[in-house]
């Protein structure tokens, strides 16, 4: 069961950033990206994957509270990006839903999905 719940995190994790990039990359011009976005969001949704990359390995390494902190890290860094082709409404539930788990987790507590 433990190790479906991360593979289901890791995909997440993964579409998260994908969605991000095809999202805007793909839609780049020299200014205006898509929907109002400039170069510099893109640059910084771009950079979430490797800010996040610590607990995404964490987590592959079967560590049911980094699995958590990746999905909070990811979600937060999107949001403080501009959403990186995610609602702001579902970033912030994801980041408190996940920071919540994560500590659970921590307290020896960790949700059982």
């Amino acid at each position: 069961m433990v190790g479906r719940i991360r593979a289901v995190i890791l995909v997440f994790i993964g579409s998260l950033i994908a969605v991000g990039f095809s999202h805007h990359l793909g839609q780049a011009s020299a200014t205006i990206v898509y929907s109002g976005a400039t170069m510099t969001d893109v640059q910084e949704c771009a950079k979430c994957a490797d800010i996040c990359k610590p607990w995404v390995e964490q987590c592959s390494q079967g560590q049911q509270y980094s699995c958590y902190k990746a999905l909070a890290c990811q979600c937060k860094c999107n949001l403080k990006a501009g959403g990186c082709g995610s609602s702001k409404k579902y970033l912030r539930a994801c980041y408190k839903e996940n920071t919540k788990k994560a500590e659970l987790c921590r307290a020896n507590k960790c949700p059982k999905e």
